[in-house]
C-alpha cells in the first residue's frame, strides 16, 4: 500500500469537513482556536479478560478537557496566575485539586476558583470539556451492527443505544458473561 500525498490527504479532510458543514448546518466552521488539553481516565481500551473480568476495574469517565482561544497559539503569563493562586513551588501542573475540592457548591465558593476563572476572562480564554462513558463507546457499535440489518429502526439509534446502555449497567456482571459468550468483541451470530 502506498501512501498518500499530503495534498490528497488534505483533501479528503476538507471534503470531510464541507460534508459535515452541511450535514449538519455547522457555522463559523473556518475559525482557527488553539486548544490546550489534559486528560484523565484514558484506559485505552476496554476489552474481556478469558477469565470474564474487564480488563480495567475503575471505568470512571474518559475526560479530556483545558483551556482553548480563538486565534494561533500565544502566551500567557502562567507566572502572575501562579502568583495570584498562591500555588507552592513544587506544583508543577494546576489541576482542580490546587484550586478548589468538594461537591459543586463547594467548588463556586472557592476564592481560588474565582481568581483562576477572572485569569481566563482577563485573558480572553475558555473552558472545553467533554467526557466520554467507555461502557457505552464499547457497546453502541452492536446497535449499529444491528440497523445495518434492520434499517427501518435507524431513526430510534439514541434511544436504543441508550436503553442498551441501561441495561448492561444494571447488570455488569451477567452482561460481561453474555458479550464473553458471544466473542465480543467479534460478536458471532447466532
Amino acid at each position: 500500500m502506498t501512501a498518500q500525498p499530503k495534498n490528497e490527504k488534505l483533501s479528503e479532510i476538507e471534503k470531510t469537513v464541507e460534508l459535515s458543514r452541511k450535514m449538519f448546518n455547522l457555522k463559523n466552521t473556518e475559525k482557527v482556536f488553539t486548544f490546550y488539553y489534559d486528560e484523565t481516565n484514558n484506559i485505552r481500551k476496554l476489552h474481556i479478560r478469558d477469565d470474564q473480568k474487564l480488563n480495567v476495574s475503575n471505568l470512571g469517565n474518559f475526560v479530556l478537557g483545558g483551556i482553548v482561544h480563538e486565534g494561533s497559539a500565544r502566551d500567557f503569563n502562567i507566572a502572575e496566575l501562579r502568583a495570584r493562586l498562591r500555588l507552592d513551588k513544587g506544583v508543577k501542573e494546576i489541576k482542580l485539586k490546587h484550586i478548589a475540592s468538594g461537591n459543586f457548591l463547594e467548588l463556586l465558593e472557592s476564592q481560588k476558583l474565582n481568581i483562576f476563572l477572572a485569569w481566563l476572562n482577563e485573558n480572553r480564554l475558555m473552558i472545553h470539556f467533554s467526557h466520554l462513558d467507555p461502557i457505552f463507546w464499547s457497546i453502541v457499535d452492536i446497535i449499529d451492527s444491528v440497523l445495518i440489518q434492520i434499517p427501518e429502526f435507524m431513526e430510534h439509534h439514541h434511544i436504543l443505544k441508550s436503553d442498551l446502555n441501561e441495561i448492561v449497567k444494571a447488570d455488569l456482571d451477567q452482561a460481561i458473561a453474555i458479550l464473553f459468550n458471544f466473542n465480543y468483541t467479534d460478536v458471532d451470530p447466532l
